[in-house]
């Protein structure tokens, strides 16, 4: 019997020690988002030892449900090339870890790749969230406006991770024509000092916050506001999500406050009602000394 118990316990120890090398993933997936042209994706992957996974271009991968292309692979590639097919386009050498799930942007505007180990989301169309060095709220309708990004009156503040944010002082039933524009980045459409004439302003931002799109170099639809009383409108773009977000706030100015002095000199006395008191006063008194010196020399 004590045979019997330690055998058991030797195999609950035994199957207990392999459970967790048991569930250890043995593949990763990779996701790849890249231009829209690219209809021939493969991926190329090699090990430490320059041991490829396939002959080149590589396996090709599979088209998910919003425009991006995955392929499961096992762990032990930590190198890898997203390509266009044979004599396609391609990244560089790309590197990671080789054991977690990753999610590659292939950026045109940029001419760069980036790889997440997080997914990035599909912000900007099947372009990559390349890093931001500025962001800037552009337009008109607004003396803090400008159709020029590199215009410091234009730039935006950075209050969060992928949030940022613009204050205007606006009157009521002022309406302003805008758009976000990262990096300073401005495309052929656009000319500092005006916008082209035939692109209309109909997405209408509202309270609760509106997605919109982020096109090629962080440019976004045209967006428009107006305010429904005299304020200070806050607008943010937050870049948090599936989609951007564009949200406007509206602070309605504050009634100026009245100071200690100013109600001191409200509730002062005016000198001439003080003068008039103390003329009566003395006529009064005047009077009172007059009828006593009388009543004595009537006695």
């Amino acid at each position: 019997m004590k045979r019997f118990f330690a055998i058991l316990f030797a195999v609950v120890c035994l199957f207990t020690l392999a459970g967790p090398t048991l569930a250890a993933s043995s593949t990763v997936t990779v996701t790849a988002q890249v231009p829209e042209d690219w209809i021939d994706v493969h991926l190329y992957a090699w090990d430490d030892n320059t041991n490829n996974l396939a002959e080149w271009p590589g396996t090709r991968m599979e088209r998910t449900g919003d425009g991006r292309f995955v392929l499961e692979i096992p762990t032990g590639y930590p190198y890898v090339i997203v390509n266009n097919g044979v004599g396609g386009t391609q990244t560089q050498d790309l590197s990671y870890n080789g054991t977690s799930d990753i999610w590659i942007v292939v950026d045109s505007a940029y001419g760069k790749t980036i790889v997440h180990y997080e997914d990035p989301g599909l912000y900007y169309d099947g372009l990559t969230p390349s890093p931001l060095s500025s962001m800037a709220l552009v337009g008109e309708g607004n003396d803090d406006l400008r159709w020029d990004p590199s215009d410091p009156s234009c730039e935006m503040t950075l209050i969060g991770s992928g949030i940022y944010a613009k204050s205007l002082a606006m009157n009521k039933g002022e309406t302003i024509l805008f758009k976000f524009c990262g990096n300073d980045h401005w495309d052929g459409g656009y000319n500092f000092g005006g916008y082209d004439e035939t692109d209309t302003f109909t997405t209408k931002v509202i309270s609760e916050g509106t997605a919109i799109s982020l096109f090629e170099g962080h440019r976004s639809t045209n967006l428009s506001y107006t305010a429904t009383q005299d304020c200070n409108l806050t607008v943010r773009l937050d870049m948090n999500g599936v989609a951007p977000v564009a949200v406007v706030t509206e602070n309605a100015f504050e009634e100026p406050s009245t100071t200690a002095s100013e109600n001191n000199a409200d509730n002062s006395i005016p000198i001439w009602v003080i003068l008039l008191i103390v003329g009566i006063l003395v006529a009064i008194g005047a009077i009172v000394v007059a009828a006593i010196c009388m009543n004595k020399k009537a006695k």
